[in-house]
């Protein structure tokens, strides 16, 4: 009696721990909370979804005239503002980019571009804290990392996921948080362009509140940020990459919370990185730019908004255009 007891207990334990186990991968699977499953279930994105591997995914097969690279700031800018609608935009850029992901990602995109096609990559104070997330929404694509891909999708199926299939769910009643158009890669928040729009000062008290920067941490750049600017920089100057480095505006908040004299040095060094690496490059300073002065510009303190991408888009293309008439004219006259 007692050893038939202990098989029942026993078998009843052991249904219980494999439905538990399996029924992890089967609702990351199902639900596909990090969107590296392709299931669908849910059509819409949301923050936490790898980017990475969605942008990754996208580029298969494809040639660009543009490609845009960076961290969350960069990838709110539409890429079709800076290259118009007669050429190929990407913006590649995504959540928690730092340094170290910048290279790795950059020298895969580069494979990419078509010939005489440009590079524009986004540079802001986050990307060089180093030592970023790297597991679900901010891991690296299996393509750009040479990893195997079962061993990739295997480790997501039995990823702890609850949080981010129980705020994926979540949706379904409050709406689409992301809207990610990868057609070209750059992303808006639904929920907080239709906050700004219907209350703008309640929307700005609160994004913009002291509690709501304190959030961010602090600021400790890492050295080894430069090492890999200086790497991804001589590798693109080896190869002859026309590149446009792009120093993003920094909100008012946000340079307060650094403090301007890390800013500043951030920055210096940065410069010196690309210039005694990458003499060629291009390198536009829009630290302080018109939008830090109007908060209808920003998200909140860290990133702008689709509004304020556009701006800087428009004078990105200006840029880039003069930059190249400027090429040509002088190419010419050396032709002469």
């Amino acid at each position: 009696m007692m050893n038939r007891s202990f098989r029942i207990r026993k078998t009843l334990f052991a249904t219980a721990f494999f439905v538990g186990l399996l029924s992890v991968p089967v609702l990351n699977v199902v639900i596909d909370p990090f969107e590296v499953f392709g299931t669908k279930v849910l059509p819409f994105t949301v923050a936490n979804a790898n980017m990475r591997q969605l942008k990754v995914q996208r580029m298969q097969g494809m040639q660009y005239d543009l490609l845009v690279a960076g961290s969350s700031v960069t990838q709110m800018i539409d890429p079709r503002w800076i290259v118009g609608a007669d050429k190929d935009g990407f913006n590649m850029a995504a959540f928690s980019v730092d340094a170290a992901v910048l290279d790795q990602s950059v020298k895969y995109a580069a494979g990419h571009l078509r010939e005489g096609g440009k590079l524009l990559i986004g540079v802001d104070p986050a990307m060089f804290i180093g030592g970023g997330p790297r597991d679900g929404a901010y891991r690296m694509p299996y393509a750009v990392t040479g990893e195997n891909p079962i061993i990739w999708y295997i480790e997501y199926a039995f990823a702890a996921s609850a949080k981010e299939i129980m705020y994926k769910l979540a949706n379904v009643l409050t709406g689409d948080n992301i809207h990610l158009d990868l057609d070209y890669g750059h992303y808006r928040v639904v929920r907080w362009d239709q906050e700004m729009e219907r209350n703008p000062e309640g929307y700005a008290a609160r994004k913009f509140s002291q509690k709501e920067i304190e959030k961010t941490g602090k600021y400790r750049a890492s050295s080894e940020s430069f090492t890999h600017l200086e790497s991804l920089a001589r590798w693109l100057e080896s190869r002859k990459i026309e590149t446009t480095w792009v120093f993003m505006p920094v909100h008012p908040a946000m340079r307060k919370h650094i403090g301007d004299n890390e800013l500043s040095s951030l920055y210096d060094r940065t410069r010196a990185a690309i210039a005694g690496t990458m003499p060629s490059a291009s390198v536009l300073d829009f630290i302080d730019h018109e939008i830090v002065r109007d908060n209808q510009y920003w998200y909140e303190h860290k990133h702008f908004s689709p509004t304020g991408g556009k701006r800087l888009a428009l004078e990105l293309r200006e840029s880039l255009y003069n930059e190249q008439t400027a090429t040509s004219k002088k190419e010419e006259a050396e032709r002469g």
